[in-house]
Parts: C-alpha cells; sequence; structure tokens
C-alpha cells in the first residue's frame, strides 16, 4: 500500500474484513503512514517497533482465552489518556472482533461513537456478520482481500445476484450452476459475509425483506455445511430464502 501523505483523510474507526493476515497486514500499514514520520516507510525505526506492536502509540489489543475482557480493554483506555494529552496520534487495533462480547463492547461504544481527535481505532475480523451490530454501525467497513482468494471465490456474482435480488434472472442460470458447483468452505464464509453487510443495509433503509433475511443468513453463518455438502447447503438456503420472498409471510 502506498504510504499516506499526512493530509489524507483517514477514518477514524474502521472495521476490517478479511484473512486474519490480510487485515493485520493492512492494518500495520494504516499505523505506520500515521505515525511515522515519513508517512509509513516501513523501514525507519519508528515503523520497525510499530511491526514489533512495541510504540508508546499503538495499542495492539489480543483477545484472551474467552474472547476480549473488560482487563484485556484497559490498554486500549490507556491510549485514550494518551491521546487526549498529547498531540500525536494513538491508535488502538483489535482483531478478533467478532470476540467482543456485548458487556465489552458497551464500554467501547462511546469511544466508537466520539473517538477523541487523535484517536485511531481498527477493529479486525475474518467474519464481519459474527461482529455486533452496534459496533458494525459505528464503523466503516472495509473488505481486505487475501492474496490466495480467486475472484470469483470473493464475489460468486450470480449467487450473490439470486440472494440480494431474491429471485433467480434466466440469463445467470448457467453461471450460478457453475458457482453452486465451485463454491468452496472458504467461499461460503466470505459470501455469508458480504450478504449479511448487504442485508444489514437494507435494514437500516427499512427494506421489508430485511429482517428475515438476517435471521436467516445468521442461521446459516450458525451451521455451516458439513464436508462436501458446501453445494447442498447453497441450495437449500437459495430455496429456503425465495420461498420467505416468494409466500411472503411473517417470519417467525
Amino acid at each position: 500500500m502506498q504510504a499516506m501523505t499526512k493530509t489524507t483523510y483517514l477514518p477514524p474507526v474502521q472495521l476490517l474484513v478479511g484473512p486474519t493476515d490480510a487485515t493485520e497486514r493492512v492494518a500495520l500499514q494504516k499505523v505506520q503512514s500515521l505515525i511515522c514520520t515519513a508517512a509509513g516507510c516501513a523501514r525507519c525505526t519508528i515503523c520497525c517497533s510499530l511491526a514489533r506492536r512495541e510504540h508508546q502509540q499503538l495499542s495492539w489489543l489480543a483477545p484472551e482465552q474467552y474472547g476480549y475482557t473488560h482487563a484485556s480493554l484497559e490498554r486500549a483506555y490507556n491510549a485514550i489518556t494518551y491521546a487526549a494529552d498529547d498531540d500525536k496520534p494513538s491508535v488502538i487495533v483489535m482483531p478478533c472482533a467478532e470476540q467482543l462480547s456485548a458487556a465489552t463492547a458497551n464500554r467501547l461504544l462511546k469511544l466508537l461513537e466520539e473517538p477523541p481527535a487523535n484517536l485511531y481505532v481498527f477493529l479486525l475480523t475474518e467474519r464481519s456478520g459474527m461482529v455486533l451490530a452496534t459496533l458494525r454501525s459505528r464503523c466503516i467497513e472495509a473488505v481486505v482481500a487475501g492474496p490466495t482468494i480467486a475472484a470469483a471465490e470473493v464475489v460468486p456474482s450470480a449467487l450473490f445476484a439470486c440472494f440480494t435480488a431474491l429471485t433467480i434472472n434466466p440469463a445467470l442460470v448457467a453461471t450460478l450452476h457453475k458457482e453452486l458447483a465451485a463454491i468452496t468452505p472458504h467461499g461460503t464464509i466470505t459470501l455469508l459475509d458480504g450478504l449479511l453487510s448487504h442485508w444489514y443495509t437494507q435494514l437500516h433503509e427499512d427494506n421489508d425483506d430485511a429482517p428475515a433475511m438476517l435471521r436467516e443468513l445468521m442461521k446459516a453463518y450458525e451451521q455451516p455445511p458439513l464436508s462436501g455438502g458446501t453445494t447442498l447447503f447453497w441450495r437449500q438456503l437459495l430455496l429456503r430464502c425465495l420461498a420467505l420472498k416468494r409466500q411472503q409471510i411473517p417470519y417467525s
């Protein structure tokens, strides 16, 4: 990623979605662009200390055995204090954001709604749909593609179109069959994340289909396909979602 200039605007609260190594790499590049005096050269003493997670302006957190706890967030609040007392930027990075429980997330909400002027927060996750909606709604979300993911796996276009339009375009049937046969377990998680993101947006726009679709997709997320059952998983999920639209019945 090209180093940012000091005048480049960077949203103060971001949710980076993608493979762990990719989101951590991008988060580090963003951190270096903010703190490095050469706008993220990746070579100087500052950038090297940031890469080791040792710089005083960086709080790179990690969940404990059972997720984030109140104690594990203390470094974040130390960073807030530092940002309030200094003109230099401070950054909090939280990998595995889906492990933030409702209790610990509540402590972060005010920070995410009104971050201090010099504080930046990056939440990282592989599965955006598993991050609490109260956190997602306060973040600018960006998808980070891993270098080994094929383009057809990132966004299976025909499948995505069927689940967002809630109809099957006859012109896409041949492509749909190919995507159903080829989709992988990793592609399943990627597509579910994209669909959840789409329908969360539709929920905020008062789309009548959104509540039912979100419930159906979350059920699918919590019960992923067994080995060798990915194609059947998607066929059945598509039929259920199309039936919700076709029958136009309340979802219970």
